[in-house]
């Protein structure tokens, strides 16, 4: 009897912690955040390496990067990738399930781009719940380059007019306390402005600048540390651009800087 009575009695806590672990508390909701427009991503984790929401013509790629939490198995995200001139839209999906960065990418099907305003944007549904994320990028028209010319990357210029490079290289130090972009403008209208962007390619990371000028002259932007403060180590992008009209123009230089031990 006794025996009986603990072989039931066992059951009947089995079948309580049964239930107690189908009642135990719900999974953490469903998202996703992070959003970024990115020319380049990492490979291995599709987190993004190159956020901007400008772009030119001739660039290759476009990626949508976001990152996921908590979606179930085999969820459907549904990406949409519209060009709002004309509301030609480009479709893809991608299965996922679990948490980290996911990325939709968007490649030129010609020689470029068509030049305008774009939208893209994600959807997916959650236990009858629908999640959108969306962002908007410029693809801007490109024309070669006749009024910026000659960029280089160097540690110092000779003076505040003639503005000659000095020490031109693509590598540099932590410990260097200023790096200069130069470039040499040809025939620009009056009251020009000359855009400059410092893309620290690791984490996207950016510092604008902008020069207003004219005529045929060198340009020199430079980018140094805070008081104290020591550059990142990794890899960078300077691009210089001008708009004449309706037409952009640019040029790019890319560039490292070690770490100071190095």
């Amino acid at each position: 009897m006794k025996k009986t009575v603990y072989i039931i009695f066992s059951l009947i806590f089995i079948l309580f912690l049964v239930s107690l672990s189908s009642c135990s508390l719900p999974n953490k909701d469903s998202s996703i955040d992070e959003v970024k427009i990115a020319k380049s991503i990492d490979e291995n984790t599709s987190k993004p390496m190159e956020v901007q929401n400008v772009f030119t013509q001739s660039d290759p790629i476009i990626y949508f990067s976001f990152r996921i939490n908590n979606l179930p198995k085999n969820t459907k995200l549904t990406a949409h990738w519209k060009y709002l001139k004309d509301g030609t839209e480009i479709p893809s999906e991608l299965i996922v399930s679990g948490s980290g960065y996911k990325s939709f990418n968007l490649k030129r099907s010609g020689s470029r781009f068509p030049a305008g305003q774009y939208e893209v944007k994600v959807t997916t549904e959650v236990n009858g719940k629908t999640i959108e994320i969306k962002d908007n990028f410029e693809v801007t028209s490109e024309i070669s380059a006749t009024h910026l010319l000659n960029p280089v990357i160097c540690k110092s210029v000779s003076n505040n007019s003639e503005l000659k490079p000095i020490d031109i290289s693509s590598e540099f130090s932590q410990s260097d306390p200023v790096i200069y972009f130069v470039i040499q403008s040809k025939d620009l209208p009056k009251d020009s402005k000359v855009s400059c962007l410092w893309l620290y390619k690791d984490t996207g990371d950016s510092i604008p600048g902008e020069i207003i000028t004219d005529g045929s002259r060198n340009i020199a932007f430079n980018l140094k540390p805070n008081t104290g403060k020591l550059l990142p180590a990794g890899s960078y992008i300077v691009t210089a651009s001008v708009t004449i009209g309706s037409e952009t123009e640019s040029i790019s230089k890319g560039f490292e800087i070690k770490k100071a031990s190095e």
